[in-house]
């Protein structure tokens, strides 16, 4: 929707959206993949903790080396919804979410799913 749009506060809306919605599937996929297939892991701590920390308990791996745009993607997501004036983002970016952004955000976690899912780690 953001690609077809000629408005540019829309554009930056639906963009955010299209961010906050990828990390949440993000999340939720760790959350199920945890209950399902690990149940072990699916603790109190495990559902209360961030993405990285989900991922580090399901993959005993850092999310930040093994998936940096994913990484990347949270820390954008974090600037949207905590939005602070002072953040690196803002500040380096201004306050502008694009089309691109939605875009590349879907595509991260398409791979995202992908790879997970084919991982040898989860089996």
């Amino acid at each position: 929707m953001a690609m077809h749009s000629s408005d540019d506060i829309e554009i930056s809306c639906l963009a955010m959206a299209a961010i906050s919605m990828s990390t949440n599937a993000i999340e939720a996929f760790l959350l199920e993949y945890s209950r399902f297939t690990k149940p072990s892991t699916y603790t109190n701590s495990f559902r209360k903790g961030n993405i990285s920390r989900k991922y580090r308990k399901l993959m005993k791996s850092e999310l930040k080396v093994d998936f940096p745009e994913v990484n990347e993607l949270i820390r954008h997501r974090h600037d949207i919804v905590h939005h602070e004036p002072h953040s690196q983002r803002v500040l380096t970016l201004g306050n502008v979410t694009t089309s691109d952004d939605a875009i590349e955000a879907a595509e991260t976690t398409e791979r995202f799913f992908s790879d997970i899912i084919s991982c040898p780690k989860l089996k």
